[in-house]
């Protein structure tokens, strides 16, 4: 059985992926694919090139401090040149355009992950890994992915990229819009994979993912802390506007869904271990159902042609039953 993990974005929640993962290994049950987003990225993109749970987590340790040592300070520079227009009585909107698309550059956090991985690509990563990032002009999924891995059907607003390096393609997905500048790539300005789609469920069926168990961490119905600042208000707001599109790419493609109780921001490393326990229990309640979905027969996808504009064929997917783990007792049908 030809079966996909899914591992959403999630900032420092993306911890509990590596829960997930204990578990899973603990267990004997390896996918045939990982596909990241985001923070999820990160984590695949570990776990595919041969770290263990315990050196995911002291990897994450011992580089988040840093992750946030790249300000770009023009546009500091650009608001004081503005209020002093504006106290001299000339203001200028001129000096708008020049704010940075980002407050943070991103050139720190893509060199330490160049210190993990240096230029290695996706070739070679077992299980396979598959990286999503977005891309703001054509609005389309970029899908990073090793050779020998292909998509048996075309899908709209997705393309499929090889030979990128890993520590570029974890820069792209990771690069949330407002917090980090776009990287630049050939034509395309890349930001965080969740941004078209969280829980890209299509593109493991799309690469021939007969069974897709997706973590999800973003979950608006999850009690959290309350947004302190611009940053966190921004990600909160974009957690809440994605859930639904998320929902939709659930019911159409996972087969389950397991969702660790994770209450902490985006930006809080100091709970960390508590988010590991967090997704190790929630899969360790899931296993039963796990096993039984993975020897379950596969359902049928019928092709059928719909009137894109790409004039791509498209899947039709019948809605599947799903369960849904959060670390209780019992699941959530």
């Amino acid at each position: 059985m030809k079966w996909a993990l899914v591992l959403s974005g999630g900032g420092s929640k993306g911890a509990a992926h590596i829960g997930v993962i204990q578990a899973l290994e603990e267990a004997k049950l390896r996918p045939s694919m990982v596909i990241g987003v985001s923070a999820g990225s990160f984590v695949a993109s570990l776990y595919g090139t041969g770290y263990s749970s315990s050196e995911m987590l002291s990897i994450t340790r011992k580089y988040h401090d840093h992750f946030l040592f790249d300000f770009d300070w023009r546009w500091a520079w650009h608001a004081l040149l503005g209020l002093f227009y504006k106290i001299c009585g000339k203001p200028s909107l001129s000096l708008w355009p020049r704010i940075p698309n980002g407050i943070l550059r991103g050139r720190q956090f893509e060199r330490l992950l160049e210190r993990i991985w240096d230029q290695q690509c996706l070739d070679g990563t077992s299980p396979p890994v598959v990286i999503t990032a977005t891309d703001l002009v054509t609005g389309s999924s970029i899908c990073f992915l090793p050779k020998g891995l292909s998509p048996l059907r075309p899908l709209p607003y997705r393309r499929f990229l090889y030979d990128v390096p890993i520590a570029r393609a974890v820069r792209s997905s990771c690069g949330v819009p407002g917090v980090f500048q776009p990287l630049y790539m050939d034509s395309m300005a890349l930001v965080d994979g969740a941004v078209r789609s969280n829980l890209p469920a299509d593109i493991a069926q799309a690469l021939g993912a007969e069974k897709v168990i997706c973590v999800n961490l973003r979950n608006p119905d999850l009690p959290g802390h309350s947004t302190k600042n611009l940053i966190e208000t921004m990600l909160r707001s974009l957690d809440i506007l994605g859930y639904e599109t998320d929902l939709r790419t659930l019911q159409e493609g996972a087969d389950l869904v397991l969702e660790p109780s994770v209450t902490m921001s985006v930006f809080d490393f100091s709970q960390i271990d508590g988010a590991v326990q967090s997704g190790y229990k929630t899969t360790l309640s899931a296993l039963p159902e796990i096993r039984r979905i993975l020897e379950s027969p596969k359902k049928k996808i019928v092709e059928k042609e719909r009137p894109l504009s790409s004039n791509h064929l498209q899947a039709q997917i019948p809605s599947k039953p799903q369960i849904r783990f959060n670390g209780r007792k019992k699941p959530l049908a």
